[in-house]
């Protein structure tokens, strides 16, 4: 059996790969401990010094919120940031906002709008108590399970009568005892 140079090379060096995963495998299984679980062998080696490197609130200060309990900050956390926004806003002469990036709705308002091809936009005046939000129609439970004042909704699809059970208009004009609505022109909201 006649051996070529390019055959030799490359059975030489997966052999040596190889050998040398298999030695890097037994110096790993050499330094493992018998601790029963993963959990048990970073308790060992916990020291509990990371704590003192946390920042500490300056006094005076906004410090960072309590640990939730909930998968949301609490209502009157998201209500204390739009105030101090609201009054750094009128030191500035502005009456009103208006957000579309939905980082500054979540942090602002605790709703959780995910970016995609739907739109969104908070808005909220000086004297409003609660904020006002134009969503989709997908989000319609999400936006009013949080602090909601009011909004306005549209639906992200054209309305072609092919809804399941018949035209969208129609069954929102049936629910508002309007005899006829008018198609939407645009996706825009006037």
């Amino acid at each position: 059996m006649k051996t070529s140079l390019r055959d030799f090379a490359q059975k030489s060096t997966l052999g040596f790969l190889g050998a040398g995963f298999l030695a890097r495998v037994d110096q790993v299984a050499a330094a493992q401990t018998s601790t029963s679980s993963m959990f048990d062998a970073l308790r060992q080696q916990a020291s509990g010094k990371s704590e003192a490197l946390l920042v500490k609130p300056t006094p005076g200060e906004e410090g960072p919120p309590a640990p939730a309990t909930d998968d949301r900050l609490t209502l009157e956390w998201n209500k204390q940031t739009v105030r101090r926004f609201k009054n750094k806003l009128s030191e500035l002469g502005v009456n009103a906002f208006l957000v579309r990036n939905p980082l500054n709705t979540t942090y602002l308002t605790g709703y959780w709008h995910t970016t995609a091809e739907r739109p969104e936009a908070t808005f909220m005046n000086h004297d409003d108590a609660d904020p006002w939000f134009m969503y989709p129609a997908l989000d319609r439970d999400l936006v009013r399970s949080g602090w909601f004042g009011s909004g306005k909704t549209y639906f992200d699809c054209k309305d072609d009568g092919s809804f399941p059970n018949g035209s969208i208009r129609r069954m929102v004009a049936a629910s508002t005892g309007a005899t006829q609505l008018s198609p939407v022109r645009s996706r825009a909201i006037a």
